[in-house]
């Protein structure tokens, strides 16, 4: 019922943000890693991952995957405290393990950063036919900043994976699968861990800024 409820929920959040294939402010990052702003167009839950329209002094441009290296745009809406706000959403281009978002589709795909820094979490949703009541499988990656290290992190292997990316820091792998700190609270646990590296860097002196791109 639990996991039913959190499908609705994402469901009745896709819609809202999706729903009239709305314009917002935004930005593409350009294969030579250039930032450039401009309007993005989002049409959809699963379109939003496999191509987006960026509109810049009103040329229109339709991007896919292996086009750019990412793109996100700013919107109005609930934030992680339930409240209203203007939020950031950020996307970059990523090759899937698992199924691509829909039939007859890449698994190249534009990922959801969830949380960025010394771990990144990414995910992203991909069509289940015939399943009116759960019709998205929803996939989480796991990636460390400056390696090749790039899991797919699942309810089943959470654990493990978990304490060995988060493994130098022993409190917060201690209480991995612990009041919350299971899989459901993948994002903050890798925010934990990510605020702790800053404070080890800081205490060494080192400046370090979590950025998306």
């Amino acid at each position: 019922m639990k996991k039913l409820l959190i499908i609705v929920l994402l469901s009745v959040f896709a819609v809202n943000i999706f729903a009239g294939h709305k314009r917002f402010d935004g930005y593409i990052i350009n294969m030579q890693n250039e930032r450039i702003e401009g309007q993005i167009k989002i049409k959809g839950l699963i379109a939003a991952q496999v191509k987006v329209t960026f509109i810049e002094k009103g040329k229109r441009s339709v991007y896919k995957p292996m086009d750019i290296l990412g793109y996100g745009y700013q919107y109005f809406g609930k934030n992680e405290f339930g409240n209203n706000a203007y939020n950031w959403k950020h996307y970059k281009c990523k090759k899937a393990i698992s199924s691509a978002p829909s039939m007859f589709i890449s698994k190249t795909v534009f990922m959801e950063v969830i949380e960025a820094g010394n771990v990144t979490v990414y995910d992203y949703y991909a069509e289940k036919r015939n399943d009116i009541e759960n019709p998205y499988n929803r996939y989480c990656y796991l990636e460390r900043e400056g390696s090749d290290e790039w899991t797919e992190v699942t309810e089943e292997n959470y654990i493990s994976v978990a304490s060995v990316f988060f493994k130098d820091n022993t409190e917060l792998v201690s209480k991995i699968g612990m009041v919350n700190h299971h899989f459901r609270h993948l994002w903050k646990v890798v925010r934990l861990h990510n605020d702790w590296i800053e404070k080890q860097d800081e205490t060494m002196g080192i400046y370090t800024e979590s950025k998306p791109f």
